[in-house]
């Protein structure tokens, strides 16, 4: 443990001052999306890129609405009323109350190569270790060397996060429920299809398949030009076997009439935006005098494809590839050195758009994706050196960009096209992050609703990293969708950190906490977190300096991105078991199964781990119980929600949980109405008794059974007594006989700030003890009118990070002195 001393003081100067109905319609832009506007005004942009969830049946009246305005349908979804539109600025507020539109977002576009995703940090140091692509080399033990070689460790003795999630007997007993037989939609970019354990799956009868179905992305050239993308605009015609283009005479494949162009390496397919490629897709350290060209032929009429992969002007010595969904082959820039660690070759898939005359190569370079996918899907084969949760699962990789559009549209063309039944994301918070609401009524929330009602597939969402009260960002609302917080257990932390902690079972010292804007309970559960996963093969493995080095392929994997296909793996291999045993089972069952079946950590407050632990053997004994004959009844909940934005949701004031951040203190004492409506089950009264999970402060109190009709509200009377300072939760939660695992259950929270006031001279110092790992959040309850406040953070051991929020979530900027063995910051 170590100890830090927080100081507190403000300097004041007073100034004047489906299963359910769909979520209701946003007829407004929330502040989120009315800046984006004012920028783009500002900027004299004329028109801005919206996506737009339309009222059920409603899609083609608004796309007609769009026409009316001016604008441009650009992608269109009827299947689940969706609309991606460029639209006169002007005309923006006019679409959105429209009356068949349910709710309109702007497209922002950020791409990941931007720094929005990549790998892990590395830690001051690192940079000293070699880039050459060789690992340090074996020495004479009479030699003093230093540093002293690094081991790997972490490899060879690697973490595997499976008895964790409680999924190590269960395998143990049934080797072939090993995700055979599914198909995994990761949404990110796509990863590096060289790596050992992105070759093999196995289906349903226990035969080898390709690991990779599906490779492309749903990103638009007009919209999201990265580079990928090559306009196909030229015609060139080979006779006896030769053609010219651009002063180059080229060996054709055949004779006959074709379409080509050039891919630049330094402009085209990532290396716009830098990154791991470093403008060198054949991996050949671009010499002096070398070409950067590359030639790209197509024939339009077989749809056959070939590139100049060796730039030796020949198109006859390449094999002829087509879109990879048709026939699943991968072409390779670069040629590879055995005798070296690092592999001197990057993959890429063909995409064809044959209307729009373009040909991409997608190109498996993305650091973020191929970190992550080992975590859910690795399979160790012949040459790999593990396998991930899944290894039998096969995947789908369609790669969303960095922008709301790309992330509506890669799922859904997963899903609807692709046939994907397990859909995990890896989706850029700048989109979700500003939408303060935190209500399920952004866009991509609502369509992902829709597509869990539609077409079945379980999709899961990270809460994103961002570990504060209320934080988690909207995505995890969409109702049947579960949200994943990360956990790192005691042996994860030796192993791969090389740390001793206390507990067992810990949170990730990042993630995202609950509740929602509506009070809602989120997490879902708590997924393992920051251990040795998959990584580009063409670049130097990861390092901790002083304590070991991987292999080219490998690195430590960490926050909910890893968390989320962990826990992705783990409902692969239930869909995997259900298949092979005849279990019936839909996207509702298995949230109801890994919600009930999650392990609870007593010593975890229930707003950072949501249910708990996911846990296989947990999720799979309520799967088989509700198989044979156990129940399963809505209960719809309302409840008190107050803070900053409240008065701004579906019902002002009101949600799916009681969430009240402004009005208490310490020592009061009040009553609290909830309503709980029945609305499915047997027609007769059903008696539900209460229980806590959390509560430690005793902060809640409530009757000790309900009682519930079908279809007629009941209100239940809450008392609340916070007795402490701080953030006060807890889960009220209804079970019955009849029903595999809780029935019902709502999050609780309200926070008891200390206040800085004339009674403490707006002054507050504590000293407090910071558990390792952990975090410690403090709430202030600031005068109004204040215009500075100091915050001055000391430790006496080891250095602590700071971070300061408002209420509302937004971060606190201000100036910040740094000192020996503290940080002051002024916050004006």
């Amino acid at each position: 443990m170590r100890h830090v001393l927080l100081s507190l003081g403000i300097l004041l100067i007073l100034t004047v001052s489906s299963i359910t109905a769909q979520v209701p319609r946003r007829s407004f832009l929330f502040k989120d999306a009315r800046g984006e506007l004012a920028q783009a005004r500002a900027k004299g942009e004329t028109d801005v890129l919206l996506v737009i969830a339309s009222m059920p049946d409603q899609n083609e009246q608004v796309a007609q609405a769009i026409a009316g305005i001016g604008g441009t349908v650009q992608f269109q979804a009827d299947e689940v009323d969706y609309i991606r539109a460029r639209v006169p600025v002007e005309a923006v507020e006019q679409l959105v109350s429209h009356s068949a539109v349910h709710s309109v977002d702007i497209s922002i576009t950020g791409s990941r190569a931007f720094g929005m995703a990549a790998d892990a940090p590395v830690l001051p140091g690192a940079e000293s270790l070699s880039k050459s692509g060789s690992l340090p080399e074996a020495v004479n033990p009479d030699t003093i060397i230093w540093p002293p070689v690094l081991s790997d460790y972490p490899i060879r003795n690697r973490y595997s996060p499976l008895f964790d999630i409680r999924a190590s007997d269960f395998l143990d007993s049934n080797p072939t429920y090993d995700g055979r037989g599914v198909k995994i939609a990761m949404i990110d970019m796509n990863p590096d299809p060289l790596l050992p354990e992105l070759q093999v799956a196995t289906d349903l009868d226990g035969q080898p398949i390709r690991k990779i179905s599906v490779y492309g992305t749903a990103q638009d050239l007009e919209e999201e030009d990265d580079g990928r993308w090559i306009r196909m605009e030229d015609m060139v015609t080979a006779a006896d076997g030769q053609f010219t283009y651009e002063d180059s005479t080229y060996v054709a494949p055949k004779d006959g009439t074709f379409r080509i162009a050039l891919f630049h390496e330094a402009r085209d397919s990532l290396a716009t935006f830098g990154g791991s490629l470093e403008n060198d897709v054949n991996r050949d350290g671009n010499p002096e005098g070398s070409s950067r060209l590359f030639g790209v032929l197509w024939d339009e009429e077989t749809n056959e494809v070939w590139v100049d992969t060796n730039q030796d002007l020949s198109f006859a010595d390449q094999t002829a590839l087509t879109d990879y969904n048709d026939r699943p082959e991968f072409g390779v820039f670069g040629t590879d050195d055995p005798d070296t660690p690092i592999r001197e070759s990057v993959a890429f898939g063909i995409q064809i758009a044959q209307e729009k005359k373009l040909i991409a190569l997608n190109l498996g370079s993305a650091s973020h994706a191929t970190l992550v996918v080992g975590a859910a899907l690795a399979n160790r084969g012949s040459e790999g050196r593990f396998d991930g949760v899944a290894p039998g699962a096969q995947l789908i990789s369609i790669a969303e960009g960095g922008s709301a559009y790309g992330q509506i549209e890669s799922p859904l063309v997963s899903i609807r096209d692709h046939g994907a039944e397990v859909v995990y994301f890896e989706q850029s918070s700048n989109i979700t992050r500003n939408y303060l609401l935190r209500d399920g009524r952004l866009v991509p929330t609502v369509i992902y609703e829709r597509l869990i009602d539609r077409y079945d597939p379980v999709i899961l969402s990270p809460t994103h990293n961002y570990p504060i009260l209320g934080g988690i960002d909207d995505f995890v609302m969409a109702r049947g969708l579960i949200g994943i917080n990360g956990h790192e257990s005691k042996e994860n932390f030796f192993i791969n950190h090389g740390v001793r902690v206390e507990h067992d079972d810990n949170l990730l010292i990042t993630g995202g906490y609950g509740p929602m804007g509506n009070g809602a309970l989120k997490p879902d559960v708590i997924s393992p977190s920051n251990y040795v996963s998959t990584a580009l093969g063409f670049i130097e493995g990861r390092a901790i300096p002083g304590l070991y080095q991987l292999p080219p392929g490998y690195t430590i994997a960490g926050g909910t991105s890893t968390a989320t296909p962990t826990a992705a793996g783990a409902v692969a291999l239930l869909l995997s078991a259900a298949k092979q045993e005849g279990i019936s089972y839909d996207a509702h069952r298995i949230k109801h199964a890994v919600t009930r079946g999650a392990r609870w950590v007593p010593h975890l407050k229930p707003h950072k781990q949501g249910n708990g632990v996911i846990s296989v053997a947990g999720a799979w004994d309520i799967l088989k119980e509700l198989d044979e004959g156990g129940d399963v009844v809505s209960i719809v909940g309302q409840a008190p929600v107050k803070h900053s934005y409240s008065h701004l949701l579906a019902t002002p004031n009101e949600g799916e949980g009681l969430y009240e951040r402004d009005g208490w203190d310490v020592g009061d004492s009040e009553e609290r109405t909830i309503t709980l409506t029945r609305t499915s089950g047997p027609s007769a009264p059903m008696t539900f008794s209460v229980s806590w999970a959390g509560n430690e402060e005793g902060t809640f109190s409530a009757p000790s059974a309900v009682t519930l009709p079908l279809n007629r509200p009941v209100p239940v009377s809450i008392t609340i007594n916070p007795n402490v300072r701080g953030a006060h939760t807890a889960h009220f939660t209804l079970d019955h006989s009849s029903i595999p695992g809780y029935a019902y259950r709502m999050l609780f929270t309200v926070v008891a700030p200390e206040s800085l006031d004339i009674s403490n001279n707006f002054h507050v110092e504590r000293s407090i003890e910071v558990p390792r790992p952990g975090i410690q959040s403090f709430f202030y309850r600031v005068p109004e009118g204040a215009q500075s406040l100091v915050v001055d953070l000391g430790w006496q051991e080891r250095e602590v990070s700071m971070s300061v929020s408002r209420p509302d979530t937004r971060a606190v900027r201000g100036d910040i002195v740094q000192g020996g063995q503290g940080v002051k910051q002024v916050i004006n």
